[in-house]
């Protein structure tokens, strides 16, 4: 059984209220999106929306935001430690 705060969080995807629990992703970019945080996931979320697009579809545009909020330090880190550190 889903959890009241993942049913909750599905069905803010798209607005403010978005808290980063729920997967909103186009399947294209699960490998991608799968690795972020919580509020790494909240962040590229608004800054989706906050481009005018639908954060649950696929664009160059939604690539362009994706990236660079993957090219962020900290989580540059936290992967290498993650993949490369015992």
């Amino acid at each position: 059984m889903i959890d009241k705060e993942y049913q909750d969080d599905l069905k803010a995807i798209g607005t403010e209220n978005y808290k980063g629990i729920a997967s909103f992703w186009h399947r294209d970019y699960k490998h991608t999106m799968r690795l972020k945080s919580q509020t790494e996931c909240q962040q590229i979320h608004q800054a989706l929306i906050g481009a005018g697009l639908d954060p649950c579809a696929k664009s160059e545009a939604h690539e362009a935001i994706i990236w660079e909020k993957m090219m962020d330090r900290k989580f540059t880190e936290r992967i290498i430690n993650k993949f490369w550190h015992d």
